[in-house]
């Protein structure tokens, strides 16, 4: 954006540089003729200034939703990755796809490490790896078709960057 604003600055400083020229020559009307020199010069950068400001806001507005945006078939599945690069799914969206899921304390007793509050998502939280151990059991069709896609988009990306920075 500076960029933008430098070509700004500049590209007016000559429009003002060639009007005083024209202006000491020939006067006030002059003013009136070097005027589409400006639209001409500034036009250009001032689109590409509005451009780069509305993308500026896009990305400022999801900024908390980066890298956590997941659907599956068309319901938002909030998914929070932690510094160890493990990925914990918001419990309450994970029930809107899997009926019959047990209730909190007793997921708390299954998966011990596997159920936490995370600040980021304000919400109880599972770990994928525990929902995924957890399905393993699941007999039902739509169930078995939200853990294969839970392994490939949820699970399997998160072991692979585990295995390509193991310094974590």
């Amino acid at each position: 954006m500076l960029q933008v604003l430098l070509k700004i600055a500049l590209r007016t400083l000559a429009c003002a540089v060639v009007t005083y020229g024209v202006w000491v020559q020939f006067g006030t009307v002059s003013l009136v003729v070097c005027a589409p020199l400006f639209g001409v010069a500034l036009a250009r950068p001032i689109l590409e200034l509005m451009e780069e400001a509305a993308q500026a806001t896009t990305r400022a507005a999801f900024r908390d939703l980066d890298g956590r945006h997941f659907h599956y078939k068309g319901i938002l599945v909030d998914v929070v990755e932690d510094a160890d690069s493990y990925r914990w799914m918001r419990l309450a969206d994970v029930r809107k796809i899997v009926t019959g899921l047990p209730a909190d304390p007793v997921l708390r007793n299954l998966f011990p490490e596997g159920l936490q509050d995370p600040p980021a998502s304000k919400a109880v939280c599972i770990k994928a790896e525990a929902l995924l151990q957890y399905l393993q059991k699941a007999t039902d069709p739509a169930t078995l078709r939200f853990k294969l896609w839970l392994e490939r988009e949820v699970v399997m990306p998160a072991i692979r960057l585990r295995e390509r920075n193991p310094a974590q």
